[in-house]
């Protein structure tokens, strides 16, 4: 999707080329949601790339012998079988599909022509303070201590998901932290 004659605000518009949101095509609620959030932090062109769902036949490609690996020890806490319901050794359709639609999106990347691309996933909630820590970012690459550059490799991962396997902090907690950083 791209706004008519209106591009991205900065800092987003000098740190990439391109914006996509990875996206269920049927997600119309997730759309939704991204084409108001997004402006409201300056981002107006970007473009959703369609993810595959856990029924797509090359999910069930990918899970025949050969294809995804078992992971004894369990990928979640490292032991071989810890009694935990929620533990496991294998990956969900859901994952894999997740996984697939990424690796999908990574080759349209390399075939394009943007050469510094940011991914989001359709139910990203960016924080208030975004554009001063992008702001940060764009000078620690503008004064080379941050490589960020044609045909060289980085990623830049900028949150994680808050959920029972990360860590969650109070609102207060993250805005101090923010501004803690931001001041250094």
């Amino acid at each position: 999707m791209t706004a008519e004659n209106e591009t991205n605000a900065e800092p987003f518009r000098s740190l990439f080329d391109k914006i996509w949101v990875i996206s269920l095509e049927s997600s119309l609620d997730r759309r939704e949601h991204i084409r108001e959030h997004l402006p409201r932090f300056g981002i107006h062109s970007f473009e959703f790339f369609d993810a595959i769902d856990a029924r797509h036949p090359e999910v069930r490609e990918v899970q025949q012998p050969g294809g995804v690996q078992g992971y004894p020890p369990c990928f979640r806490c490292g032991e071989t079988d810890c009694g935990n319901d929620e533990c496991n050794n294998f990956l969900i359709p859901e994952q894999i599909a997740c996984f697939l639609s990424y690796r999908r999106l990574w080759r349209t990347v390399a075939e394009g022509s943007a050469e510094r691309v940011l991914i989001m996933e359709d139910d990203v909630w960016l924080h208030p303070h975004t554009d001063r820590v992008l702001s940060w970012v764009a000078k620690e690459i503008e004064e080379g201590r941050l490589p960020f550059v044609a045909n060289q490799k980085c990623l830049l991962r900028l949150g994680w998901a808050e959920c029972s396997e990360h860590l969650v902090c109070c609102p207060g907690d993250l805005r101090t932290k923010s501004l803690e950083l931001l001041q250094d």
